[in-house]
């Protein structure tokens, strides 16, 4: 993204655990309206300094945690409105967004949600989903 400022004062809902996920996290809570951080494990890969940046900005109400959840599906007419996640017991949430950013691999993220909702995708060479619309 060349200027994460597309992201101010917009809800964005980011999916994953990483270094990547958790440095976008930490960096949008400063511009964007509401993050919400959404992670299939209460563990996460990234880096302790950024956990633990991620776990106060939680704390300060800044960034909203949803662990031991998956995306399920998108929802939206001409852009990205509500993305519904999955929890380990299958209770389904609707949370409304205006953008979602997926930081894991292809193989955690069903196509159909993308061939569903977004004109294509496809995967970079990091196991990255690239969304065309």
């Amino acid at each position: 993204v060349p200027d994460k400022n597309i992201y101010k004062n917009k809800k964005v809902i980011i999916f994953g655990g990483g270094d990547s996920a958790l440095d976008w996290t930490v960096e949008l809570a400063k511009i964007a309206e509401k993050v919400i951080l959404i992670h299939r494990r209460d563990e996460f890969k990234a880096v302790n300094h950024t956990v633990e940046q991620m776990r106060n900005l939680v704390k300060e109400g800044k960034v909203v945690l949803h662990t031991k959840n998956q995306i399920d599906d998108v929802l939206g007419d001409s852009r990205v409105e509500k993305c519904v996640i999955r929890d380990n017991d299958a209770n389904l949430t609707e949370i409304d967004c205006d953008e979602i950013l997926i930081f894991h691999d292809s193989h955690s993220v069903s196509s159909n949600i993308c061939q569903s909702f977004w004109v294509s995708h496809k995967t970079n060479n990091a196991g990255f989903i690239i969304i065309r619309f």
